[in-house]
This record gives C-alpha cells, sequence and structure tokens, in this order.
C-alpha cells in the first residue's frame, strides 16, 4: 500500500515524499525530525500509540504538519476521535485513490477534506457539525475524546490528572452543547 501510494504522490508536481514508516513510534519521529507540511497516516500502525493518539502527538509538535487519516475505518466512533485529534482530513480507503490525491492536495493549500466512505457518512458529520458548533472547550474536547474511546469516567479522571467529579460535570456539559441524552448518543 506504502509503495503505490509513494509512487502516486511522486507522480504529482510540486510534491516529493519526505519519509515513510510502518510504525507508530518511527512515523512519530519522523515527522519531528523531518518537519513535513502534510502527513497521511493509517490508524493501523504497528507498536504504541495507536493512530489516534499518533495524530494528537504529531499535531502538537511545533509548527505541526497538516493530517490526512487514510483508513478502513469509518464507524462513528473512529471518525469522531479523528476529528477530535486534529486530523485536518480523513480518507476512507474505499475512496477512489485519485480522490485521495486530492485531498492531500486540497489539505495542503488549507482545505478540511472529510470523504468517510458509505453510510456512517451521514452520522459521522452531524457529531462533526455538532462539535464544531458546539463551542466544546479544549478540557471538553479531551474528554470526549477519552468517552468516544469508551473510557470509564475513573480512567479519564486518572490520564487527565482530575477527579471524577469534574469528570463528569465535562460528560454533563459535553452531552448538553451536543444534544445527546447520555454516552451512547456520541457513537
Amino acid at each position: 500500500m506504502r509503495l503505490g501510494l509513494r509512487a502516486a504522490v511522486e507522480l504529482r508536481e510540486g510534491t516529493e515524499v519526505a519519509g515513510e514508516a510502518a510504525a507508530a513510534e518511527e512515523a512519530l519521529e519522523l515527522a519531528r525530525t523531518l518537519t513535513p507540511d502534510l502527513v497521511v497516516l493509517d490508524l493501523r500502525l504497528r507498536g504504541e500509540p495507536d493512530g489516534i493518539e499518533l495524530c494528537r502527538e504529531i499535531k502538537s509538535l511545533p509548527d505541526p504538519p497538516q493530517v490526512v487519516i487514510y483508513t478502513a475505518y469509518n464507524s462513528p466512533q473512529a471518525i469522531s476521535s479523528c476529528l477530535l485529534s486534529g486530523a485536518d482530513s480523513y480518507v476512507h480507503k474505499g475512496e477512489e485513490p485519485r480522490k485521495l490525491l486530492n485531498a492531500i492536495e486540497d489539505t495542503n493549500a488549507g482545505e478540511r477534506v472529510w470523504l468517510l466512505g458509505g453510510e456512517e457518512e451521514e452520522a459521522s458529520t452531524d457529531l462533526r457539525s455538532a462539535a464544531a458548533a458546539s463551542s466544546l472547550t479544549d478540557r471538553e474536547q479531551e474528554v470526549l475524546y477519552l468517552v468516544l474511546k469508551r473510557r470509564t469516567n475513573a480512567r479519564i479522571a486518572g490520564e487527565l490528572h482530575i477527579t471524577v467529579p469534574t469528570v463528569k460535570t465535562h460528560v454533563s456539559n459535553i452531552l448538553r452543547k451536543l444534544d445527546a441524552r447520555n454516552r451512547e448518543d456520541l457513537f
């Protein structure tokens, strides 16, 4: 897959592949050292962190690159997690290859492209729109990201170094702002 993507990208005028990685740690190190303009990231790479967390770490680098998620996963949870991790664009592997190349070009030009593939597109678009319009705070976005990873309140509290009652308050605010009755409505 990487070989085909590399060949296709290099055929585009004005683009060059700076590096490629098969494992998450290697991808993060390349993003740090090569400082690319754009990273195409699969959600399933060997090792830690997972693709969602890797996207968050890449987007937290100084002068972060644009990130295009290119994956076979298009569940509402995966799509929402990508949005909240800071991904600039998302292309489902079921889309035509030229759409990926166009998405890379458009994302590099500062546009956001979300090609979700199939029936999940409408549901995830609704959550994406709701999240964007809801004015979630940065902390609420962090909590929502962990809720979408199906973390318990206690685990969220531990990971974010806050108390369980504080997590519950954030979850309540998130549900209210996203017009959801409960956590399951978010999936």
